[in-house]
């Protein structure tokens, strides 16, 4: 039964490959035809991209350059901001996150822009997703929460972002452990798509819930029983050409769980065939490796090196520094479970570095982006000065030939103008030596902005590499409990760095201007009842006492986004300095004219000397908090910029040893 179920798979798979191979054919004519200034033209361009992008990289490549220079010489928005976002999963699949993170900042922008807030939905899955492949799943989480939060439009359509939202959400609790929390927005997936008669979502959703059960070791049979559902749907359903590949290849790893070898390796074989066929090569490298395990496994050592050595080909059509770094590691495990020591030692190494190359490329590629835009703004503002000298010029040659040709008719007016041009003359110099000042002051905050990424980079990325070393050279030394506090300094360490870049990334979009400014009236509560959801395992572990007092109908005037920003950092830094037992209050204040927020806390205070400075962004003070907590030192610069931002003013009031009160005043909806 099982062989006529196969054979059913495989004639099906060769009747899909000849429709995909016509669809192709059929958007390429469209292209030829199409008004380029229309959606048309542009959808069959994006998903040309689409079906060439893990096949053909110069072909997936050359619709995304296509697009753009279309996009730009119509002065097309609503078709660009779908070329960064291709742009972005371009970026993705060859490892590069930093840039990829740029290009899905940029769709975000022009979406919003144009007030298309499920595009912004879409933006923030895409840069939450750039996150969870890298494991960070509380920053996914995060980022997939914020999606939800930032719809302007409660959108029910089956275009709509949010079962997306929902759906990643839920794969995000289950790689976090929180099975409950992962099948409840599983459950919102599909009531979602039930309501749209969305069938490719429901069998999407149940899919991954079927993941949920093998993984976790919950129901396997069920898990089973739910993959044949979807199998035989996306069968028939071609429209996600994903599912049919995807199903069979969860199947496969189920059987493999349930030690029914055989079924697993030929599950595996009929997904990479799916893949071959689709001429995805870059996904079937992920089936190859399950297949060498499986067979190293079970001590097959010839099939195991045959699947890992077919790798090698496949990995050289790609620039990514992940793939060869995942070569790397597979030939580790196999030459240990052979028992052959120094290819072992020799491949780990060779991992090892290469993981260390990805982080300082991720680390310098921020660096670099950050710098690149600091020149930019250089050149923009050296062009201006030129610009205004060329006008001072023009100014001067017709002065000369005003002067030349009323010379001799009337002595005295040629004395008035003389006067008039004067004046002007001192007007242009003035204004030349502001600019001059700003492009002073702009090279002055590049000098500071540079110290400050030395300054709080070192110590992380030192104690990642020192601790690396001291594992690398003396591994067989330690005990296993000491390796994983190593790990765990290592992973602390990583995290603080991607602290610090998330946090210099906001700073530089303020910096550039390019944050939306849009205040609206909302009630306070639901945002300070978040940020009080998002410190609770922080509070929890130094037992502090977290208290509120707001109205429930308190209205408050802000970007709701730029406001969260505000009252996270201030609370994180009360955190950060009250020690435990201690105490943190939130108070809000409705005048006539402003609002008031007073976060006020028990910690230890800070000094008047250091209050001068704290919003100073050249001091850069960082303290470490009274568990030796670590700080970026831009969060209270970020503060700072968004509430002057609003028109508003923050101040302090603080005594040493006694505690610490921030008081935001904002002004009310005129």
């Amino acid at each position: 039964m099982l062989r006529i179920f196969i054979i059913f798979l495989v004639l099906n798979s060769l009747s899909f490959s000849r429709t995909y191979l016509s669809e192709i054919d059929s958007l390429k004519k469209i292209i030829k035809t199409a008004d380029p200034t229309k959606m048309d033209y542009h959808n069959a361009n994006l998903e040309l991209f689409r079906r060439y992008r893990f096949n053909n990289r110069d072909s997936a490549k050359y619709f995304i350059d296509n697009g753009f220079k279309v996009s730009k010489k119509y002065n097309f928005e609503g078709a660009l901001k779908d070329y960064h976002n291709v742009q972005g999963l371009y970026y993705f699949d060859e490892g590069n996150f930093s840039d990829a993170l740029e290009q899905f900042y940029k769709c975000m922008q022009i979406s919003v822009n144009l007030k298309e807030y499920g595009a912004v939905g879409y933006s923030y899955n895409d840069i939450g997703y750039v996150f969870y492949v890298q494991g960070l799943w509380d920053l996914a989480l995060q980022h997939y929460r914020e999606g939800l939060e930032g719809m302007k439009i409660q959108d029910s359509s089956k275009l709509s972002p949010i079962p997306y939202l929902f759906q990643n959400i839920g794969l995000s609790y289950g790689h976090l452990g929180q099975i409950d929390s992962s099948k409840k927005y599983f459950d919102l997936t599909i009531k979602f798509a039930e309501r749209n008669n969305d069938s490719v979502r429901i069998n999407h959703t149940l899919m991954y819930l079927a993941n949920i059960y093998s993984r976790h070791n919950i129901n396997r049979i069920k898990a089973d029983s739910l993959y044949r559902e979807v199998l035989n749907y996306f069968s028939r359903d071609k429209s996600w050409i994903e599912g049919y590949p995807y199903t069979l290849y969860y199947m496969a790893i189920n059987f493999q769980e349930m030690d029914q070898l055989d079924s697993a390796e030929k599950y595996f074989m009929l997904a990479n065939n799916e893949l071959f066929d689709l001429g995805w090569e870059k996904k079937t490298i992920d089936i190859n490796y399950a297949l060498a395990i499986l067979f190293l496994k079970n001590n097959k050592f010839q099939k195991s090196e045959y699947y890992i050595n077919l790798n090698d080909s496949l990995i050289n059509k790609f620039d990514s520094h992940d793939l060869k770094a995942d070569q790397y590691y597979y030939k580790y495990l196999f030459f240990e479970k052979k028992n052959v020591i120094d290819s072992a030692f020799y491949y780990l190494k060779e991992y090892s570095d290469s993981k260390d190359s990805m982080l300082y490329s991720s680390v310098t590629g921020k660096v670099s982006t950050l710098s690149k835009n600091m020149q930019i703004l250089k050149n923009k503002q050296e062009k201006q000065i030129m610009m205004e000298k060329n006008v001072q010029r023009i100014y001067l040659l017709l002065f000369i030939i005003i002067m030349t040709v009323f010379l001799i008719i009337l002595f005295y007016s040629r004395l008035r103008i003389q006067k008039k041009n004067i004046v002007i003359i001192n007007e242009k110099n003035e204004a030349l030596e502001k600019a001059n000042l700003l492009l002073d002051d702009a090279n002055k905050t590049k000098d500071k902005f540079f110290s400050i990424i030395a300054h709080d980079l070192k110590n992380p990325i030192g104690a990642i590499k020192s601790t690396s070393e001291i594992l690398n050279n003396e591994y067989d030394l330690f005990e296993s409990t000491d390796i994983k506090e190593s790990i765990e300094d290592i992973y602390k360490s990583s995290v603080s760095v991607l602290n610090l870049l998330e946090s210099l990334l906001s700073w530089s979009r303020s910096q550039r201007g390019i944050i939306d400014f849009t205040p609206e009236n909302f009630h306070l509560i639901l945002l300070i009842n978040n940020i009080f959801q998002l410190f609770k395992n922080s509070v929890v572990n130094k037992n502090i006492k977290l208290t509120k007092n707001i109205d429930e109908d308190f209205l408050i005037y802000a970007d709701s986004n730029m406001l969260n920003t505000i009252i996270r950092n201030l609370v994180s830094n009360s955190i950060k300095f009250t020690p435990e037992n201690g105490e943190i209050n939130i108070t809000a204040i409705k005048e006539e004219n402003n609002s008031i927020i007073i976060i006020s806390d028990t910690g230890v205070g800070i000094s008047k000397e250091n209050q001068e400075k704290l919003f100073n962004f050249g001091t850069n003070i960082t303290t470490p908090g009274t568990n030796n907590e670590k700080g970026t030192g831009l969060g209270l610069i970020l503060v700072y910029e968004f509430v002057q931002k609003h028109d508003g003013k923050i101040e302090i009031e603080s005594e040493v040893g006694k505690g610490t009160k921030f008081i935001i005043t904002l002004p009310n909806e005129q």
